[in-house]
């Protein structure tokens, strides 16, 4: 079971994950770049290069870019037209794993 600090630390996390891109311009891309707060695994750069490749019916794992797995990648790649709903389920992918 989880602890109520542990919601509230996620909550607090998420709500971070999700205003933060919206309302501060450019801040996406200065974390992006950071090895402190991006990885392979959780960049929302390479989550966007992955839809693209795959929206262009080109293979988005032949490269060294995108490391998210598939069915992330074809779930967002349906979404991409709205960028608050692609925000907040990012952020909530971000706290889930």
């Amino acid at each position: 079971m989880i602890s109520q600090t542990t919601r509230l630390i996620l909550a607090i996390g998420f709500l971070i994950r999700f205003i933060a891109p919206n309302n501060i311009t450019g801040l996406t891309n200065i974390l992006d770049k950071s090895v402190l707060f991006s990885t392979p695994i959780n960049s929302y750069r390479s989550l966007q290069e992955g839809v693209f490749l795959l929206k262009n019916g080109l293979d988005p794992y032949s490269g060294t870019i995108v490391h998210h797995p598939p069915l992330i990648l074809s779930f967002f790649s349906i979404l991409s037209s709205n960028i608050t709903i692609t925000n907040f389920l990012f952020a909530l992918n971000d706290i889930i794993i």
